[in-house]
């Protein structure tokens, strides 16, 4: 059974060239599940607004900022 494919994440290529990794409707959901278990909270009060100046080749940028406010109807302001 082939795995359904969310994304290819591009690297910067800090070490080397730039490579393609792949990342899972499985890995995003189960990211954004473990930070609102964390968290304390299923939903925040309100739409989260998100100012943010990563990269979205980096996980941080890429993943973790653009999956929560997706996952909340919020903003991201890039």
């Amino acid at each position: 059974m082939p795995i359904p494919f969310a994304k290819f994440l591009f690297t910067s290529g800090s070490t080397g060239l730039p490579k393609g990794v792949i990342n899972t409707h499985g890995m995003l959901t189960a990211n954004q599940q473990q930070i609102a278990q964390i968290s304390g909270r299923s939903s925040p009060k309100s739409r989260p607004s998100w100012s943010t100046g990563l990269p979205w080749n980096h996980t941080f940028g890429g993943n973790h900022n653009f999956n929560i406010v997706l996952r909340h109807a919020g903003h991201l302001l890039h």
